[in-house]
């Protein structure tokens, strides 16, 4: 049983992140959300949602425009590996991509976008 009751219930569509901070950092984060009765997970939310509004609107770095960025950075490394090792596999480089995608949470539809332009 919470005395402070700080903790909402879990919610659908939610993921873990796990993020190490400096000491200060979260001992500011809990006497806050103590004290406001609210949690970290909002208080850090509520950052990374405008922090997110910020980077579209300054820098257009919109999902579309990311996923590109990362098929141009996967692309020139399959350059850089096919030229370095003669005979290495495409099909290899795109599996061993799509796997290290999919393990950083990215969807399937993300991986196909990013693996179907590698040539």
């Amino acid at each position: 049983m919470s005395i402070l009751e700080t903790r909402s219930d879990r919610k659908l569509n939610f993921t873990h992140v796990g993020a190490s901070l400096p000491s200060r950092v979260d001992h500011y984060l809990t006497l806050y959300s103590l004290a406001k009765k609210t949690t970290k997970s909002k208080i850090i939310g509520k950052l990374l949602d405008a922090w997110i509004e910020e980077q579209v609107r300054k820098d257009n770095n919109t999902i579309y425009n990311l996923l590109q960025d990362i098929t141009h950075r996967s692309s020139s490394k399959w350059k850089l590996r096919k030229a370095a090792h003669a005979g290495v596999s495409i099909i290899k480089y795109k599996n061993t991509l799509a796997e290290e995608l999919i393990s950083k949470g990215l969807s399937e539809e993300e991986v196909y976008t990013i693996i179907s332009e590698i040539k």
